[in-house]
């Protein structure tokens, strides 16, 4: 044990070293902390490439995936994605939310582009999501796919998006091991269900379900959302909080909504176009714009990492960019699938000739990557 807790010492030294801060534990966590692949965070930089390099070689997955059939990948995505957010900022929170919902159900599949048939967009999990970030990724493809023939999945560029929005929002690079198939269908509501909702009152409820998909600390789940620094959110997806009107800021809320019910509210009222760890102040002082967001401050479990995050801005970037990266070795159900070659919105299946309706016309700018 003593051994244990030297190692500890010694692990929070080099990453304050890192981070250029000192660290300090959550409260009430005491004692050896196990480092290991079931989801203690912070991670040890050298146990989290392990475990990725672990999923990706038992997915055959890897960063080098397209080296040869498509050497100016990253830069392609890059490219395209700098432009569409120096032209709309808001894209960012939009694309890291599609991100995550894509990849909590099954894996990331790019089963959520899908818009026929049965779309996953239908349920609720998946309401408010910003629609133009559907015709930003198949504008990508389309740039990817007439330099390299269709040899990158939807779900690859889709990744390369998020990394590149989570960058441009102020947050740190992760790597995706690539080299994921698209789905042949939407995912059913049973995985999507998996999703937290909003409105869940309890972080009990969340810690179950990102324990389904392997995020077994509660640290992971404090950790992704702070997504919610970033983003804009419709009335109705906070109204059940604007409604009670149980403190000072949902009674700002109700009275905003009131005047005008399809306003978009700033999930982060200070620093709303950065990535960073504001949302965690935020939620100290009452300010948390879902119900599940200040579900997180009822549970010692995941209100210890609140105060965490709050005091260590360095360490939720570190966390945050290390939950990014594992959500791609994430993997469920059929590993059957396909690289779409006619547009990320269909199966190949449906062939070159058949009409697919838009998905642009979003009613939402942003919102956040989880609930």
């Amino acid at each position: 044990m003593a051994r244990s807790a030297t190692m500890l010492v010694a692990v929070f030294s080099t990453l304050a070293m890192l981070a250029g801060a000192a660290l300090s534990l959550p409260e009430g966590v005491t004692g050896p902390l196990p480092f290991n692949a079931s989801g203690f965070l912070p991670w040890n930089p050298a146990e989290l490439q392990a475990h990725l390099a672990a999923s990706a070689a038992a997915q055959n997955l890897s960063v080098n995936y397209h080296k040869l059939t498509c050497p100016r990948l990253r830069f392609i995505v890059m490219d395209r994605m700098y432009g569409e957010l120096m032209a709309d900022s808001s894209l960012a929170a939009g694309i890291i939310r599609l991100y995550f919902n894509d990849c909590f159900p099954n894996g990331c599949d790019a089963s959520i582009l899908l818009v026929w048939p049965n779309p996953e967009m239908r349920f609720d999990q998946n309401n408010f999501l910003n629609r133009k970030v559907w015709d930003v990724i198949e504008s990508i493809r389309k740039s990817v796919h007439a330099e390299c023939g269709p040899t990158v999945s939807c779900a690859d560029i889709l990744a390369l998006a998020a990394r590149d929005a989570v960058i441009f929002a102020g947050g740190l690079d992760f790597e995706a091991p690539l080299g994921r198939l698209d789905s042949l269908a939407p995912a059913i509501y049973r995985d999507v269900s998996a999703i937290p909702l909003p409105t869940t009152e309890q972080a009990s409820v969340m810690l179950n379900n990102f324990a389904s998909r392997g995020f077994n600390h509660p640290g992971d789940l404090v950790a992704f959302s702070g997504a919610h620094s970033i983003g804009k959110a419709h009335c109705a997806s906070f109204r059940d909080r604007a409604d009670r009107q149980s403190d000072d800021f949902s009674r700002q809320l109700f009275m905003a909504c009131r005047q005008d019910v399809y306003r978009l509210q700033e999930l982060d009222h200070v620093t709303p176009n950065r990535l960073d760890n504001q949302y965690y102040r935020n939620l100290m002082a009452g300010e948390g714009v879902f119900t599940s967001d200040m579900a997180l401050l009822n549970d010692p479990m995941t209100a210890s990492w609140v105060t965490f995050y709050q005091n260590n801005p360095r360490k939720f970037l570190d966390d945050f960019s290390a939950v990014m990266s594992r959500l791609y070795t994430v993997r469920r159900g059929s590993r059957s699938g396909e690289i779409r070659r006619y547009g990320c919105f269909k199966p190949n299946s449906a062939g070159p000739g058949v009409g697919i309706p838009g998905a642009a016309g979003a009613d939402q700018e942003g919102a956040a990557a989880s609930a």
